[in-house]
C-alpha cells in the first residue's frame, strides 16, 4: 500500500510540474505598451525591459528578454541625431564579427512597422549554442535608430516579435 501511494504521489508531482511547466509557454498573456524617449512599441506580457541613458540627452538603450525559456532578446539603440543607418548598421555587424562562426548575409532595404530602413541576417555561435538574428536601421523623428532581435531557433526569430515589429513607432 505503501509503494502504491508513493508512486501516485510521484506520478502527480510529476504530472503538477509538466502542467506548469507547459503552462508557462503556452499561456497568452496582453500585450504591454512601452515607451522610453520617443521609441514606443508593445511587448508581450511575460518579457522584461531595461532602459540606459548611453549618453545623457543624446545616446539610448532599450533591452527587451523574454522571460522564461529560450534566448529571444530586442535591443534597441538609438541617438536624437541623424547618423547614417549605413553607420549605425557596420558598427553593429563588426561588433558580432568577434562571435565564433559569425556570418552576414548582404545588407538589404525592408521596413519595420511603417520605417524604411536597412537590414542585415546574421547567425553566430556561442559555446556551441547558435543563435540568429537581424540587425535593423533607420532615421525617423530626427532620431537614428538600431534595432536588433535576436533568438537561438530560427523559428522562435521569425515569431517570436511580430508584436514589437508592427507596433514599433518613433516620435519627437
Amino acid at each position: 500500500m505503501r509503494n502504491t501511494f508513493g508512486s501516485l504521489l510521484k506520478i502527480f508531482s510529476l504530472v503538477g510540474f509538466i502542467s506548469a511547466l507547459f503552462s508557462c509557454d503556452f499561456t497568452p498573456t496582453p500585450p504591454q505598451d512601452f515607451e522610453y524617449e520617443g521609441i514606443g512599441f508593445q511587448l508581450p506580457g511575460n518579457w522584461k525591459t531595461k532602459t540606459e541613458e548611453l549618453t545623457p540627452g543624446a545616446a539610448y538603450y532599450i533591452g527587451c528578454e523574454k522571460k522564461g525559456r529560450g534566448a529571444d532578446i530586442l535591443a534597441i539603440s538609438f541617438v536624437k541625431d541623424s547618423v547614417k543607418p549605413e553607420t549605425m548598421l557596420d558598427n553593429c555587424l563588426e561588433g558580432l564579427r568577434s562571435q565564433s562562426n559569425f556570418g552576414a548575409n548582404s545588407v538589404v532595404t525592408g521596413k519595420l512597422g511603417d520605417y524604411d530602413c536597412i537590414s542585415a541576417d546574421y547567425s553566430f555561435s556561442v559555446l556551441g549554442t547558435n543563435f540568429y538574428g537581424t540587425a535593423r536601421a533607420f532615421n525617423a523623428e530626427g532620431k537614428t535608430v538600431l534595432v536588433i532581435k535576436q533568438s537561438d531557433t530560427e523559428g522562435r526569430l521569425k515569431r517570436n516579435f511580430t508584436i514589437p515589429e508592427n507596433s514599433f513607432r518613433v516620435s519627437r
